[in-house]
């Protein structure tokens, strides 16, 4: 008996487990799983989430990941794809769109000093895109260095760092509303010798930290081991 072929419409298979990672300051790695049978893959990119997307890269059908080196630092990155088919008409739907801001630039710590207590205080330029910064400490150059405090300034002045000796320090910018980071900071120290300050001028900067907190209404993605966020008074 004689057959009729019939052209069954399936697309092929959108890219799936699609990952976008932070390489450097001005490189984004996008990955993939291959989809089978697939003829090639299209990037498209955009530097707003709702505006026009446009092809940014087509690749081979053996390919599953791309860096992207047309990039600038601190900024926002919409990206969707498509699979292509040996045929056009069964190239596959376009995924759904994932973003990523790229790597911000590292503060630069500009100045170190020692309050009028004796607490060790330093400052940094601001970062554009940059909502928080993160201070790390550590008691040697080469040694671990622990998160003490999250700050929403420039300055930041250690009350935790009482005892005498050198203490040393690194900050690190966080991007509005996300996990983007930028490398650490240069190492900065400040040498402390009798640091003091009397219980209320600290329960003051607590209480104004509180206050701020609340104005942002997030959560605190840093749990503050030791150190106050400095806030001019």
């Amino acid at each position: 008996s004689a057959f009729s072929s019939v052209d069954v419409n399936v697309l092929i298979g959108k890219p799936q487990n699609i990952k976008l990672t932070n390489i450097s300051k001005n490189e984004i790695g996008i990955s993939w799983d291959k989809v089978d049978k697939a003829k090639g893959y299209i990037i498209y990119r955009c530097e707003t989430s709702d505006g026009k997307y446009k092809e940014h890269k087509k690749l081979g059908g053996n390919e599953t990941s791309y860096v992207d080196k047309d990039v600038k630092e601190g900024q926002r990155y919409y990206y969707k794809l498509k699979t292509l088919a040996e045929k056009d008409k069964y190239d596959s739907d376009i995924t759904d769109i994932m973003y990523i801001t790229a790597k911000l630039p590292a503060p630069q710590i500009s100045k170190t000093q020692n309050d009028e207590n004796g607490f060790a205080k330093l400052s940094w330029k601001k970062v554009d895109g940059a909502e928080k910064y993160v201070v790390y400490r550590s008691r040697s150059e080469d040694g671990v260095y622990i998160a003490i405090s999250d700050v929403r300034g420039t300055e930041f002045t250690d009350f935790s760092a009482d005892r005498s000796g050198e203490y040393f320090y690194k900050v690190v910018a966080f991007a509005s509303n996300e996990k983007a980071t930028s490398s650490f900071s240069g190492i900065a120290s400040v040498n402390v010798n009798s640091a003091y300050a009397d219980n209320d001028r600290i329960e003051t900067v607590k209480v104004i930290e509180r206050q701020r907190e609340k104005f942002f209404d997030e959560e605190n993605p840093f749990i503050t081991r030791t150190g106050f966020i400095n806030i001019a008074i």
